[in-house]
């Protein structure tokens, strides 16, 4: 395939991705809420993310490329343009989807330092693997900030608990670096201090 036969073809997809992502806004969005079926369709799938519901959704979509993948690799049977379009257009409208539900998601639990002591923080650093680039996202979790200041030395006895009033101690003081306590898992968040 030429590179101008390739971008033909991605214009096309990109065409087609505008016009039916646009058109199905109208049939499945609520005027609020463009992710609005994923939302509900929670319940029926008794899950607790938008992003599970999609992707039993999805699932569907992904066996009918899968077939028709098989069906040119064991019997050579190639699949109409109208099918194929039909096919890749459907999964990649939802995996669209599914990068929407997860940005509206990450954006919902960004940081918020300053509110009476609490942060949602939904970004915790892993601390099981010390590498900087594995990052989790806990939804929802609540992070009680500490203060230091330029004083505060790494393994000191820190403070203790709200929770289980255990000492802990911290391995690195960082700010913005988040931990959670070994014993009841409460998590926290350090938040520097500077004087004058």
């Amino acid at each position: 395939m030429t590179n101008e036969d390739f971008e033909k073809v991605l214009k096309s997809r990109i065409e087609k991705i505008n016009k039916v992502l646009g058109n199905k806004a109208k049939e499945y969005a609520s005027k609020n809420d463009r992710l609005h079926n994923f939302n509900e369709a929670k319940s029926f799938f008794r899950c607790n993310t938008k992003e599970y519901a999609l992707l039993g959704m999805l699932n569907k979509h992904l066996v009918s490329v899968v077939d028709m993948v098989e069906k040119y690799e064991k019997h050579g049977i190639l699949p109409s343009q109208n099918i194929l379009d039909e096919k890749i257009g459907d999964t990649v409208n939802y995996l669209i989807l599914l990068e929407a539900c997860f940005s509206q998601d990450i954006t919902d639990n960004a940081t918020e330092k300053g509110k009476e002591g609490l942060c949602c923080c939904g970004k915790h650093e892993d601390k099981l693997n010390d590498d900087v680039t594995t990052k989790e996202v806990f939804v929802k979790e609540k992070c009680t900030i500490v203060k230091f200041d330029e004083k505060t030395n790494v393994n000191d006895r820190f403070f203790r608990c709200d929770d289980c009033h255990k000492e802990i101690y911290i391995d690195r003081i960082i700010d913005g670096y988040t931990f959670k306590c070994r014993n009841c898992n409460k998590y926290y968040v350090l938040q520097e201090v500077k004087h004058g």
